[in-house]
Formats: structure tokens, C-alpha cells, sequence
């Protein structure tokens, strides 16, 4: 499955949004985790918004 709002240090304004937390969730037993591809960049009032892809396959 492929995830593509995986926020990388997510700033306190994007608490509740992005896929990081069932990502970051994962039993890493289970599932395997890869962050393909590169981090796009986009500034914020805040600051800068990172965000990638995340790809989780089923072990076994």
C-alpha cells in the first residue's frame, strides 16, 4: 500500500493529519516500511512542510 502524506516532522498545525502516525504505529515484525522517493519541500506561514511517500508491505 502506498501512503502519500507521510509528514516528516510534522509541525504542531498539522496534528491529526498525515498517515506518520498509523505509519510510525506499525509493528515493524509485520510490516515492512519504506520511504521511497524524495521529501517535498513546501513553506509555510509556520515554517516548512515536508512531507514523502510511505510504502508498507505485509511480511511473510
Amino acid at each position: 500500500m502506498l501512503f502519500d502524506d507521510y509528514y516528516v516532522e510534522p509541525a504542531p498545525q498539522l496534528a491529526g493529519l498525515g498517515c506518520q502516525t498509523l505509519i510510525d504505529g506499525l509493528d515493524r515484525a509485520r510490516f515492512d516500511v519504506a520511504f521511497p522517493g524524495p521529501v517535498d519541500l513546501f513553506p509555510q506561514s509556520w515554517g516548512e512542510l515536508r512531507i514523502r511517500l510511505a510504502r508498507v508491505r505485509r511480511r511473510g
